[in-house]
């Protein structure tokens, strides 16, 4: 699962002390190509295993995203 979200280094360090999460990867910048293949999108970037052992990655898009 993929969620966006808001204060993602905020709302990290809150999972980080979940009883049963396990994380994957804290928070870092990453950017990926966009729809049109023309530009990038920046987002922050971390992902997590939740108590089920789901993977779910939230994503922060930063300034604007677009370059």
């Amino acid at each position: 699962m993929v969620f966006n979200t808001k204060d993602l280094r905020a709302k990290f360090e809150r999972i980080k002390l979940a009883p049963g999460v396990r994380i994957g990867e804290a928070p870092h910048p990453v950017a990926y190509p966009s729809y049109d293949g023309k530009s990038l999108i920046h987002v922050m970037f971390s992902s997590f295993y939740d108590p089920d052992g789901n993977y779910v990655e939230l994503n922060e898009v930063l300034d604007g995203g677009l370059e």
